[in-house]
């Protein structure tokens, strides 16, 4: 199986922080016998993501995408993955209560903006992200399974041991996969690899 890695950004782009997120990603896959064949930083730009997540969809059967499912205006992944997939965003209901009562146990009250992480792709299915806020998803992009997951290192490592590792294994057919019953579209409901030739995009080695 040939799966990808998507790294996104300006910080990670730029070398302001160290990508240890993919080094885990990485280890993690091969200690469960999977290899990655391309690693692919972008920054937060929607038309490279947007030719990063087509390229990636031409040629790998599964892409995990890291970071990017945060609130601010610079967080794009559901977005571009929409767009890319060829489908709507829609308000995940169900993920927004999910957020509003995650804030009230902590005695706050959410931020508006924070709603945006309850935008999905209309055929998205739903990672879980019990520790916090970032709405993990899994949606159809050309020939590939895409799993985005979030920057939060701890949130990420989380979510690829109990919710990506299982679905790879078992779309690879190696034991230890789950079996995952395919939901319903959300229309209607209101969170050494090879280099790229995508200028700016960035591949790590």
């Amino acid at each position: 199986m040939r799966i990808e890695v998507i790294c996104t950004g300006d910080e990670v782009l730029t070398g302001k922080i160290v990508n240890t997120n993919f080094s885990y990603i990485t280890q993690k896959l091969e200690d469960v016998g999977l290899s990655v064949q391309w690693e692919t930083t972008v920054g937060d730009d929607r038309e490279n993501l947007l030719r990063a997540f087509v390229l990636a969809g031409e040629r790998a059967d599964a892409v995990i995408v890291n970071g990017g499912l945060g609130p601010t205006v610079d967080d794009l992944s559901q977005e571009i993955a929409a767009k890319a997939a060829g489908v709507e965003l829609v308000l995940n209901e169900d993920w927004l209560r999910r957020m509003e009562d995650f804030f009230q146990r902590r005695s706050r009250v959410m931020p508006p903006n924070n709603r945006k992480q309850a935008m999905l792709p209309t055929t998205a299915e739903v990672l879980d992200n019990p520790i916090g806020t970032a709405c993990g998803f899994a949606v159809d992009i050309g020939r590939a399974r895409f799993y985005f997951t979030p920057g939060v290192p701890r949130e990420l490592r989380r979510m690829l041991d109990e919710q990506i590792v299982p679905r790879l294994l078992g779309k690879a057919g190696l034991p230890g996969a789950i079996e995952v019953t395919s939901s319903p579209p959300m229309s209607g409901v209101s969170s050494s690899p090879e280099r790229v030739g995508l200028d700016p995009l960035v591949t790590c080695r």
